[in-house]
């Protein structure tokens, strides 16, 4: 286990988990392949799974890898966004990589991210990529309305919530920390100290086009149809933050509309979803809460494909999702065919090209 006097080491990798054991030492077994425990610490905090966590570990690694752990279990599930939170306390390392257990890791993950703490060692967090491949080198982000176009104009993959991307400077977020906590109640928390650190123009972060690794779908989890409802429900932190002064709403806006790049195939899959759902009354409400969770203040002309849906299909009952989206994607194909135009960075042909690349 880690010595509390033996801290040589200038990164911890913290792994939030809970009940997701082949993922989880599917994840492990990538750190172990690809990285040397000389360079970083491993925290698991376990969220009171119904496994023997450490036994399953112990059984499929060698000896040291296993006593570079320090295994971390709640006495009770404390709800996804508290453990998130949680793995803030235990970096005793300057730098921290909180990363999900069901991500894994290419081979040179960590000479990347050792490259990236000595280029910017004063960055605030160094966002990596995980979605699709986007090639825009490295942002220096100064504030939430560089955030918001970084990721929306640049990135048009939802990073920002994923945990496997991120690595979190600790000592210069040491008096945001405690937001995460603020705001445990929701799923986002993690996103918290470095918001509010922007917020304050204290500094900045950077976001990268540079890949760790990549995220592995879990049957009904993210992405599904109503895991998507599961997550979307609970990422109401960002329309709660009573930021600074309370007043400059745009600000607010901004950090809201970061997650509609997001959330835009997943919501398609939703409403998919919702057709299964006999009860009419029930879609109805299921669809205006996570329209209410995500796009409250954040009207944009894309909506209107949802809203759409929304009055046909959840009002009238009628199956016609399923075959909207396609008919609408090969009426765009065929305009497209016609006007010989080049690509372009339209709302609808970013709709088309998530479709044909989840299909």
């Amino acid at each position: 286990m880690i010595s509390e006097n033996d801290i040589s080491k200038v990164l911890t990798i913290v792994i939030p988990t809970y009940n997701r054991k082949e993922r989880l030492l599917e994840k492990l077994e990538s750190i172990c392949r690809y990285a040397s425990i000389d360079d970083y610490y491993l925290v698991l905090v376990d969220n009171c799974s119904n496994y023997n966590v450490m036994l399953a570990v112990s059984e499929n690694f060698p000896v040291e890898f296993v006593e570079n752990i320090q295994y971390v279990r709640n006495q009770f599930n404390t709800h996804i966004g508290f453990n998130l939170a949680n793995c803030f306390l235990y970096p005793k390392t300057p730098w921290m990589l909180q990363t999900s257990d069901d991500d894994e890791y290419n081979d040179g993950f960590m000479s990347t991210i050792l490259q990236y703490i000595n280029t910017y060692p004063d960055a605030c967090c160094i966002q990596f990529a995980l979605g699709k491949n986007v090639k825009f080198g490295d942002l220096h982000i100064n504030t939430l309305k560089q955030y918001n176009d970084g990721l929306w104009r640049k990135y048009l993959s939802g990073d920002c919530l994923y945990l496997g991307n991120k690595l979190y400077n600790i000592k210069l977020l040491h008096e945001y920390i405690h937001e995460a906590f603020v705001y445990s109640y929701s799923a986002a928390s993690f996103l918290m100290p470095t918001l509010h650190f922007l917020w304050d123009k204290k500094g900045y972060m950077i976001v990268s086009d540079k890949k760790l690794g990549f995220y592995k779908p879990n049957p009904g989890g993210w992405g599904d149809g109503f895991g998507f409802l599961k997550v979307a429900l609970q990422i109401s932190t960002v329309c709660d933050v009573p930021w600074s002064d309370g007043t400059n709403h745009k600000q607010v806006k901004y950090v809201r509309n970061i997650l509609t790049g997001h959330f835009q195939i997943q919501m398609i899959r939703f409403l998919s979803g919702c057709v299964k759902i006999e009860e009419q009354s029930y879609r109805k409400y299921l669809y205006r809460r996570v329209m209410s969770t995500i796009y409250a203040d954040c009207y944009r002309p894309r909506q209107i494909l949802y809203r759409l849906c929304y009055h046909i299909e959840i009002l009238t009952s009628l199956p016609i999702i399923s075959k909207m989206i396609p008919l609408t994607i090969n009426v765009y194909e065929k305009w497209k065919q016609k006007q010989k135009q080049k690509e372009d960075n339209g709302i609808f042909y970013q709709l088309y090209k998530k479709y044909h690349q989840t299909t």
